[in-house]
């Protein structure tokens, strides 16, 4: 019989193997980079919407394994996790 840890672990696995995770981005080119590493090792599914940042946060993010959308204006956080879903 599996041990209920053993299973857990599986389940929880499968979940997250399903998750997609929405960031939403507003000059972040700074930090984008390391947040994107440290999600991308527990989420397999990531998706940045880029909310007219200034900055270089479109150049960083071309170099990453995520998914990108862009607005070509800043509509705020609430706007941005809406186009990521």
């Amino acid at each position: 019989m599996a041990d209920l840890r053993t299973i857990a672990a599986r389940d929880f696995s499968q979940v997250l193997s399903d998750t997609f995770v929405i960031v939403p981005a507003y000059n972040e080119a700074r930090v984008i980079g390391d947040v994107i590493k440290n999600v991308s090792r527990v989420f397999p599914h990531v998706i940045v919407v880029d909310d007219g940042s200034s900055d270089d946060t479109s150049a960083v993010l071309r170099g990453l394994p995520v998914t990108v959308a862009k607005h070509h204006v800043n509509l705020g956080q609430g706007a941005a996790l809406q186009t990521g879903i």
